[in-house]
């Protein structure tokens, strides 16, 4: 058996849909307050508390801070040592890495010791978007095709496409 620990927290003057929207928070019928239900297993630590906030980071009812898109660059310092990178230099480090097939990944290593991602923090955006705001540039996906090679008359072997399409513009 799984015994549940439940905390119900009450908001007051909060827009509705936005809470909706981040903590999956319902209004009160009849008051200006809305609740927030967060639960856990007992016998584990209790989540953060959640926070609202109409921009920028927040804690969401699993109580994992979650900073959107557009309030991180990549052209902030680094963890570190606290010196800036610039944003081709941090491209230049991943053109031709193979870091995984998910936008998470991709984004992590692009994002690798950025002091406005905490290591705590979960980076919010779209995820069925093709692309992602940052705060000083927009990160575009592009799903690559498959080489075909030809070994002999009557094979033919798949490749996976390396990152050579910034070649010139071309495949």
């Amino acid at each position: 058996k799984v015994i549940s620990s439940f905390r119900f927290l009450f908001f007051e003057n909060v827009d509705p849909n936005l809470l909706k929207r981040k903590l999956m928070g319902r209004k009160v019928v009849s008051s200006d307050h809305c609740v927030v239900t967060q639960w856990w297993i007992t016998g584990t630590p209790a989540p953060n508390l959640p926070t609202i906030k109409d921009e920028g980071p927040y804690v969401d009812i699993q109580g994992i801070l979650r900073v959107p898109s557009h309030f991180v660059s990549v052209n902030a310092a680094s963890k570190k040592d606290d010196t800036n990178i610039d944003i081709f230099t941090r491209i230049r480090s991943i053109l031709g890495l193979r870091v995984g097939g998910t936008k998470d990944s991709c984004l992590a290593a692009l994002l690798n010791g950025n002091e406005d991602l905490p290591n705590n923090a979960q980076l919010e955006f779209n995820r069925k978007s093709r692309f992602v705001e940052l705060k000083d540039c927009v990160v575009i996906f592009v799903n690559m095709p498959e080489k075909i090679v030809e070994n002999d008359e009557n094979s033919m072997i798949c490749l996976s496409f390396p990152n050579l399409w910034i070649d010139g513009g071309k495949l």
